[in-house]
C-alpha cells in the first residue's frame, strides 16, 4: 500500500505543478526587423528570453503593428513528446487563464508507445509527417490545415531544427486572425495571456521495472540558462529522472505578455 501512496502523491503533486507553473508578467518585444517563418530561427534572438525546466522548452514571443511572432525550441525528450502526444500554442487577450483561441499540432498524435525511452528522436525527414494544423476560435479560419498550405487568415506556421538539432517551432499570427487589424497606441501595455501545453503522454518503464540512467553529465535534466542558445543547446537534451511519471500529466506553462507598440 505504502508505494501506491506514494506514487498517488508524486502523481497529485505532478498535476498540480502542471497546471500552476507560470511566469512573471513581462514588457512586450516590439518587433522591428522581419521574421521569416520558415522553421529556421536565425532571424530570432540567439538566447531565447524564457525557459520551462518543466517542458524542456525554451521561446520568445513578440509583436509589431500587425502580427504576434511566437517561436518555441524543444531539445530531444521533449520534441520526441511534441511530436508524439501534441502541443497547443493558446491565446487569451483578456489577460486571463481562459483562453478561446488555439493552435493545435499535430492534430492526430501517433500511436503513443510503452515509454519514450524507446522512441529514437526525429529527423528532418519525419517532420513532413507531423504537418497537420488544428485552428481553432480564430475569426475565419478554424478547422483542420496543414503547416505548408495558406489560410484565410494569414497564419504562418513552420518547424525545423537548429545547429544543436532542438526542434524549432515558429509562428506568425495577424491580429487580425483574433483581436484587431492594427494595434494603436492604446494598446501598449496591453496584457495578454498565452499557454504553451505539452499534452500528456503514456508512458511505462523499462521491462526490468526501472527508469534507465541518465547520459553522462546530464543532471536532473541539464538544465539550461534562460534561453538556450550555444551555451544551454545540448542541456535539453537530457529527460529528467522522473520522465515516466512526468509524461502522463499534461504541461501548461502560462505566460503573460504586455504588447509592444511604436508609432
Amino acid at each position: 500500500m505504502k508505494p501506491f501512496i506514494t506514487l498517488l502523491c508524486a502523481a497529485v503533486c505532478f498535476s498540480s505543478i502542471s497546471f500552476a507553473k507560470s511566469k512573471k508578467n513581462t514588457a512586450g518585444i516590439w518587433q522591428s526587423t522581419s521574421i521569416r517563418i520558415d522553421g529556421n530561427n536565425d532571424d530570432w534572438p540567439l538566447s531565447y528570453p524564457w525557459y520551462s525546466s518543466q517542458g524542456a522548452l525554451a521561446y520568445s514571443v513578440s509583436n509589431d503593428d500587425s502580427s504576434l511572432y511566437v517561436t518555441v525550441k524543444s531539445g530531444s525528450w521533449s520534441q520526441i513528446r511534441m511530436l508524439n502526444a501534441g502541443f497547443s500554442l493558446k491565446i487569451d487577450t483578456s489577460g486571463k487563464r481562459n483562453p478561446a483561441t488555439a493552435i493545435h499540432f499535430p492534430v492526430t498524435p501517433k500511436a503513443q508507445p510503452d515509454t519514450v525511452w524507446r522512441i529514437v528522436p526525429p529527423s528532418e525527414d519525419q517532420l513532413v509527417l507531423r504537418e497537420d494544423v488544428m485552428l481553432e476560435g480564430f475569426k475565419d479560419c478554424n478547422g483542420m490545415t496543414f503547416i505548408k498550405e495558406k489560410n484565410s487568415c494569414g497564419i504562418e506556421i513552420a518547424l525545423g531544427f537548429d545547429a544543436y538539432h532542438e526542434l524549432v517551432w515558429e509562428a506568425r499570427i495577424p491580429f487580425s486572425a483574433f483581436y484587431k487589424n492594427h494595434l494603436a497606441p492604446a494598446d501598449a501595455g496591453k496584457k495578454i495571456m498565452l499557454c504553451l501545453e505539452l499534452n500528456s503522454m503514456k508512458m511505462a518503464l523499462h521491462p526490468d521495472g526501472e527508469i534507465p540512467p541518465l547520459p553522462p553529465g546530464g543532471g536532473e535534466m541539464g538544465e539550461m540558462p534562460p534561453g538556450g542558445g550555444p551555451d544551454g543547446g545540448g542541456g535539453m537534451g537530457f529527460p529528467p529522472p522522473d520522465m515516466n511519471l512526468r509524461a502522463q500529466f499534461p504541461i501548461k506553462i502560462w505566460q503573460p505578455i504586455t504588447l509592444a507598440f511604436k508609432e
